[in-house]
């Protein structure tokens, strides 16, 4: 295994916390024109889980059920250009993890096992008799994948955006505790980053996917050959088909926010595939 310099790690937190969940979405082809008369109706979600309160929020209620997993140091915000343009034609659900933005923290620890669990009684409270496309960036791709694991039939399909790996993400007590004071002002991140370390163990023993379309978007500047690109092509294991990775250049980590375009076309492509 490659034990991930600290120093560029600390980097990847460091613009994740600084990236802006507001870009511009670019029109491109005459489908998108086809759509811009399209109405789409953001609604505010309240997820009452027993212990405590997420919010979040969905579109219009047509088509396929896409629910959104952000990165650590990101709440749900971060997808609302991705949310309202692929809620043209199906609907999508993005929220606030616990301890993110007005969602109350929620029992502790913060790690895989309980974000996953969460997920899965959201996932249960907006399509409780439907498969469910889940889309995660970093963090939210590891925890989409614990939650493929443990609830493969709730699945019609994934969307991995630059997902962390156990592979890359190795981390001394002293870099963890470094992480977890760089988000000490935001107590979401900062209580789940006191789990990143048993996060990646338990990363380690899980198996192979299941058979379901996947598409994994990879920021790799040196190319499809790279180790990063590597380890995210390991994500296909047992999957049908070798060509569901993307190799995405001069975007940084943040796809979704420096490029939506190429998060929206990933996902509509993966639910053309579905039908």
């Amino acid at each position: 295994m490659k034990t991930l310099h600290f120093s560029s790690f600390k980097r990847l937190i460091l613009i994740a916390l600084a990236a802006t969940a507001v870009v511009l979405f670019k029109s491109c082809g005459s489908d998108d024109t086809l759509e811009e008369n399209i109405v789409v109706q953001f609604t505010s979600e309240v997820f009452d889980l027993g212990t405590h309160v997420l919010r979040g929020t969905s579109t219009n209620e047509r088509g396929t059920t896409v629910i959104y997993e952000s990165g650590l140091g990101h709440d749900g915000g971060v997808w609302n250009i991705i949310l309202r343009e692929v809620g043209k034609q199906n609907r999508g659900v993005s929220y606030h993890r616990g301890g993110y933005s007005t969602s109350e923290l929620g029992p502790e620890p913060r790690d895989l096992i309980r974000l996953s669990s969460e997920l899965k009684q959201i996932k249960d409270q907006v399509a409780p008799n439907e498969r469910v496309v889940l889309v995660g960036h970093s963090w939210g791709g590891a925890i989409i994948r614990a939650y493929t694991i443990r609830y493969p039939g709730d699945l019609a399909g994934l969307v991995f955006v630059d997902p962390s790996h156990e592979n890359e993400l190795i981390l001394t007590q002293t870099q963890e505790d470094d992480i977890v004071a760089n988000y000490a002002s935001l107590i979401g991140a900062s209580k789940e980053s006191e789990q990143l370390k048993e996060g990646v163990i338990y990363l380690q023993t899980l198996p192979d996917l299941p058979n379901i379309p996947i598409t994994v978007l990879t920021n790799s500047s040196e190319g499809s050959n790279s180790q990063w690109a590597a380890y995210h092509r390991s994500l296909g294991q047992g999957v049908s088909g070798d060509n569901f990775q993307q190799i995405i250049t001069n975007t940084g980590h943040n796809i979704h926010s420096n490029e939506p375009n190429l998060v929206i076309d990933a996902i509509n492509d993966l639910i053309d595939r579905l039908n």
